[in-house]
């Protein structure tokens, strides 16, 4: 748990890997998954799912945010 100055919160938790998955800011939750090479794959929250996509050498090539302000990010490497 974080404070700043009393007036925030923030609560994490993490799995056996030490990845977080799930913060709590006030009572707002954000939970975190995770794929098998220990990449982010999706982070949900009460307004928005962005969802991580990853090419075969394992960078990522795509991100999509749905729910409001919706909106798909391509990334390419040289």
């Amino acid at each position: 748990m974080l404070q700043d100055e009393g007036r925030v919160q923030f609560f994490y938790s993490h799995n056996k890997k030490g990845q977080i998955v799930k913060e709590t800011i006030h009572s707002a939750t954000i939970l975190y998954e995770y794929n098998k090479e220990g990449k982010l794959t999706t982070r949900n929250s009460e307004t928005h799912k962005i969802k991580y996509e990853y090419s075969k050498n394992k960078l990522l090539i795509r991100k999509i945010v749905s729910g409001k302000d919706a909106e798909t990010t391509t990334y390419t490497y040289e």
